[in-house]
């Protein structure tokens, strides 16, 4: 339902820093786990502004909203992981 041609981004309409993201993941698996941020000092990979991962276009082209706070989405896929062989479950 997008317009031709135009990247759309899925995500929350508060942006935050990728390192928040990590901890509430951490948090949401085991608080007491190491994660290690800082450690590995060259990074490689591809540098995103907010403007470019802005989700507002999902709204204005056809009305998407996210339906689940980042956490609520977590917390699911951690159970659903929990039901697979491979994970355990």
């Amino acid at each position: 339902k997008g317009l031709r041609n135009k990247n759309y981004y899925i995500g929350s309409m508060e942006p935050r820093r990728l390192r928040d993201y990590i901890y509430e993941m951490r948090d949401c698996i085991d608080p007491s786990l190491e994660i290690g941020i800082g450690e590995y000092k060259q990074y490689l990979g591809v540098y995103l502004t907010y403007d470019e991962l802005d989700i507002k276009a999902c709204y204005k082209d056809f009305g998407f909203t996210p339906r689940y706070s980042f956490k609520d989405g977590i917390m699911q896929t951690i159970e659903w992981l929990k039901t697979l062989k491979t994970y355990g479950g």
